[in-house]
């Protein structure tokens, strides 16, 4: 999956609208816009081989590969060695070691291994996110730029209709891309 930055996506959206805001402060709220989408609706899936141990029930889900400032948020979908769905039931996932109950626990004859689709979320250090999320939520990450900045009393670029609009497109965009997945992710399983 390609990464990207914001600077050539989201920045020639939003610094013309907030005359006078310095770079800068708009590359970080550009950031932690699209964080707080890709925290809200999955948008930023990868699959995680995790290989059993015998009698061993807790693993770590290391996301590393994917990217550095990131973390497993969820797993949305957990299979074995054969392809076959293992239900939640017989797992537990806190964020941050998946736990398996009962007869997922492996034993001396069932050591391969599994795969989990998991949702990953960056961290707040992180500054490269997938880049068809970008491009694709450019309206949406732009809009909680212009909600988080354009609110500002005071400021040159202060705008409530521009924030409020702002605020609106977000709000959309979310809803938008959890429909597009969620509606998926009942399709396929």
């Amino acid at each position: 999956m390609a990464l990207a930055t914001v600077d050539s996506l989201i920045l020639p959206l939003t610094l013309p609208q907030l005359r006078g805001a310095a770079d800068a402060i708009v590359r970080q709220q550009a950031r932690l816009a699209a964080a707080s989408l890709l925290r809200q609706a999955p948008l930023w899936q990868a699959e995680i081989s995790i290989n059993a141990v015998e009698d061993q029930a807790e693993y770590t889900l290391d996301v590393s590969g994917v990217s550095a400032n990131a973390f497993a948020s969820d797993i949305l979908k957990l299979s074995d060695a054969d392809g076959a769905e293992i239900s939640p039931w017989h797992y537990t996932f806190d964020g941050y070691t998946l736990s398996f109950r009962g007869s997922h626990v492996p034993t001396e004859n069932k050591t391969a291994a599994w795969l989990a689709q998991v949702h990953i979320v960056p961290n707040p250090a992180c500054t490269e996110f997938p880049q068809h999320v970008l491009k694709e939520y450019s309206g949406a990450i732009a809009g909680r730029v212009f909600e988080a900045l354009a609110g500002q009393r005071g400021k040159p670029w202060y705008s409530p209709e521009l924030a409020a609009q702002g605020y609106r497109e977000f709000r959309r965009g979310v809803g938008e891309a959890r429909r597009r997945l969620f509606g998926e992710l009942n399709i396929r399983g």
